[in-house]
């Protein structure tokens, strides 16, 4: 089962003066109870991700419950260097991973010490601050280093493996070999293929069509 349900073009992007993803952006989904129906404005030629196990698909995110499921993304995403989406857990353990490699050795990982951390070649902690929604992004420098942010400001900056890449990468799960399952919701699920700057999270995180709060 395809994870983007609705292909749509992107000259069917609001021309209202409405938020839109930028000319960089590989691919956005959003979806919620005012919108109806997810929908993912594609620039890589092909559906970009495959639902897994209990992973579903609704008008309020993706969720992946029961830690059975997660989500496989394609090859055309490989070149990302900027992750953006909002979060929120409905149940934590010890190196649950939001998104993550094990071959790119990068993650989000929950931990039972209540808190997320950014796993590269060094660790950083974001906070954490309970079960409700929060944004979520990073940067990588396309060389050796990755900026983590939280509800829109600047939290950490950590240095990247030399080998960093986002080949393999899955939401909700790190590997077939460490599964570390999430449980959770997640939406407005944004990935660029540029760094983008402070300014322009601060933007997705604060005008994006799916902010869920």
């Amino acid at each position: 089962m395809e994870l983007w349900q609705d292909l749509l073009e992107w000259s069917q992007l609001p021309s209202d003066g409405a938020w839109t993803p930028g000319a960089t952006c590989l691919g956005w989904w959003y979806g919620n109870a005012v919108d109806g129906d997810g929908k993912w404005f594609d620039r890589v030629g092909s559906r970009p991700g495959t639902l897994i196990g209990n992973a579903t698909l609704g008008t309020t995110g993706l969720t992946v419950p029961n830690r059975d499921g997660y989500v496989q993304f394609a090859s055309a995403l490989s070149n990302v260097k900027t992750w953006a989406f909002w979060f929120k857990f409905s149940s934590y353990r010890q190196y649950d991973t939001i998104i993550g490699s094990e071959a790119s050795s990068l993650g989000y990982d929950m931990r039972q010490s209540g808190s997320v951390y950014l796993s590269a070649a060094t660790y950083g902690k974001l906070p954490f601050s309970g079960f409700d929604w929060h944004h979520y992004a990073w940067v990588y420098n396309g060389t050796n280093q990755i900026k983590a942010y939280y509800d829109g400001s600047l939290v950490e900056t950590v240095v990247a493996p030399a080998n960093w890449n986002v080949t393999g990468t899955r939401f909700g799960s790190l590997s077939a070999t460490y599964p570390r399952y999430i449980t959770g919701q997640a939406t407005d699920f944004l990935a660029y293929s540029s760094e983008l700057d402070a300014a322009g999270i601060s933007d997705i995180y604060t005008n994006s069509l799916g902010r869920p709060v």
